[in-house]
């Protein structure tokens, strides 16, 4: 590339032995300097000449100016392109900018576990937030800094732009407005680039390997059907407007299903609040709430740490179990075809239940003190004479024994526990299972601590614990 193409612009001297090259955007000046004669001497004042002539005056380099010039002298070969003046360039600034800390776009993020497997349905759709959570952070433009050429001149630089940090529903910013934070749990978006929090997760058509397993913070709303082999698990509520079939359904709320449960054995739905479906099949599950089941229950188990109410429309429980823990109302009990079915109304199998799980520990408790004391020879002897023993084994033996304290008060406390289950076990309830219509034979009924078989058919029929025989007895609605 010659000189006159490589700078914007390039003077000479008279003589056109001198020549200055300035580059395009005037920040340095180039010295091209080609004696016409091998005795030729060049002066420095030749060179600021032409610079003064130029005008170039900012950022001069006036000692490699004179370095050059005796390079040449003694030399007496040509020089090109040396830098003689160099300005100052801009520092440019940097825009304004949001800083957000979630997702911006919806992007499927799947992860594998240690073993390198993937779960698709784990998508990852979803930011789930709680109230207080920092959400977005706005970072203030940084002023650039003005730069000058090698004339003096000041090159502006490009103005710098601010932006503003914009909130929507459920959401503060703070007092300096550089930060925003969410003011409830559920999800957090862009929506006409503001910042906004919702409760509620939204899916507008079938939960399916589009959408994937559903973690949420909030409530879950599904506008059609939850497929088989997804797990959906919600802080709050989920509402399911059409069928579920095999899923898993968590929640800390409550759950509605309006199109019923086609379980496939394969369903189990678990929730903190009530639960309320118009039918279900061979399926689990367990509500701390009531249970209303609007038409029939075929073949599932379902617990309530409430009551079970099946009246407002065909409420018939056809096989599985049915436990209510303040009793069970329902239309009709069993069928015609005599499909076993077990009706069960007290809190007597969930006392039973925890009964057996102190048990149990207490002989893990038991079987892990033997084993210690197994590998230990005369166990006692060696601890009462602990002290007298060498500092490394008092160590180790001191720590084996306070283990053995430890799981020994463990089980105290479990013997207590026990106790207070035996006493609440051997109390009287209060539960009930009332049939407005049909309990038909071979249906089960228990009631506190009595099981009543049934060989005949019951209509209009309540059935309740007799709290001085144990037995069941019965009475018309």
């Amino acid at each position: 590339m010659s000189v006159v193409n490589k700078y914007r612009k390039t003077l000479m001297n008279d003589t056109k032995e001198i020549m200055l090259g300035m580059s395009h955007d005037s920040l340095t000046a180039h010295l091209s300097i080609t004696p016409k004669t091998k005795d030729r001497l060049f002066d420095v004042r030749d060179v600021l000449e032409v610079l003064d002539t130029e005008g170039v005056n900012y950022g001069v380099k006036r000692q490699r100016i004179s370095d050059i010039v005796s390079q040449v002298n003694e030399l007496h070969l040509p020089v090109k392109d040396e830098l003689i003046a160099h300005g100052t360039a801009v520092i440019p600034g940097q825009d304004g900018q949001i800083k957000y800390y979630f997702k911006t776009c919806k992007s499927i993020e799947l992860v594998s576990d240690d073993e390198g497997k993937v779960d698709h349905r784990e998508l990852n759709l979803i930011n789930n937030v709680e109230n207080g959570d920092l959400l977005a952070e706005r970072i203030p433009p940084v002023e650039a800094v003005p730069g000058t050429d090698v004339y003096g001149t000041t090159i502006e630089p490009a103005v710098v732009k601010d932006v503003r940090l914009a909130v929507g529903n459920n959401t503060r910013l703070s007092e300096d407005e550089m930060k925003c934070y969410a003011t409830c749990d559920g999800q957090v978006f862009l929506k006409n680039r503001m910042v906004q929090v919702s409760p509620i997760y939204m899916v507008p058509h079938d939960v399916d390997l589009n959408v994937g397993n559903i973690t949420f913070n909030g409530s879950i709303v599904v506008n059609e059907n939850i497929l088989s082999g997804f797990t959906l698990k919600a802080k709050d509520d989920i509402t399911v407007k059409g069928v579920v079939e095999g899923a898993n359904l968590i929640a800390g709320g409550n759950i509605s299903i309006k199109g019923g449960i086609k379980g496939q054995g394969k369903c189990k739905v678990q929730c903190k609040g009530d639960f309320l479906a118009s039918f279900v099949e061979r399926c689990v599950i367990e509500a701390h709430g009531n249970v209303q089941i609007l038409s029939s229950c075929v073949n599932s188990e379902v617990t309530s740490f409430c009551k079970v109410e099946m009246t407002r429309g065909k409420g018939s429980i056809i096989g599985g179990e049915v436990r209510g823990v303040q009793g069970i109302d329902c239309v009709e009990a069993g069928s015609k075809l005599g499909i076993v079915t077990r009706l069960v109304a007290g809190d007597k199998f969930i006392i039973r239940q925890r009964i057996n799980e102190t048990m149990g520990r207490q002989k893990e408790i038991d079987d892990e003190v033997a084993k210690i004391k197994e590998s230990l020879p005369n166990y006692d002897v060696v601890m009462a004479s602990l002290s007298s023993l060498p500092a490394d084994k008092q160590a180790a033996l001191a720590e084996i024994k306070q283990k053995v304290e430890e799981l020994t008060n463990e089980k105290k406390t479990l013997e207590a526990k026990e106790d207070k289950l035996n006493q609440l076990f051997a109390l009287r309830t209060d539960a009930f299972i009332r049939v407005k219509k049909t309990a038909h034979s071979n249906a089960t009924m228990i009631v506190g601590h009595s099981t009543l078989d049934l060989k005949n058919d019951y209509t209009h029929t309540r059935f309740v614990e007799d709290p001085m025989t144990k037995r069941i007895k019965t009475a018309p609605l």
